[in-house]
């Protein structure tokens, strides 16, 4: 199960985080373009607050948390609430996929 508390909490501060790095977001963004398909339909995996799915044109995204959720879908992105792990999405839909930041989860040896 995708940890969400941290971004329930804490998703203005991490919205501001591009606003504060604005330079190194855009860098980002140039970054991936590069690969990004100029036609089709993506998704973003992930799609956080959707810092990067409305720039590249993803218009689709899904993520575990609701409050960054409710940020992508004020940017016009539709979301659906979901983790990477349990897609869904029928097969075949969209002509790329997009999952630029992601964090895991380490587990203790013991949970391994």
């Amino acid at each position: 199960m995708p940890i969400t508390k941290p971004f329930d909490q804490h998703y203005d501060e991490y919205e501001q985080w591009f606003v504060k790095n604005r330079n190194v977001y855009l860098s980002e963004n140039a970054a991936v373009r590069h690969f990004i398909p100029t036609t089709g339909t993506g998704v973003e995996i992930g799609a956080g607050s959707g810092q990067f799915a409305l720039p590249l044109k993803s218009p689709f995204g899904i993520g575990p948390s609701v409050n960054m959720l409710n940020l992508t879908q004020q940017k016009g992105i539709i979301v659906l609430k979901g983790g990477a792990e349990h897609l869904s999405f029928r097969n075949n839909i969209f002509d790329f996929a997009l999952m630029i930041t992601q964090f895991e989860k380490k587990c203790s040896n013991e949970q391994q």
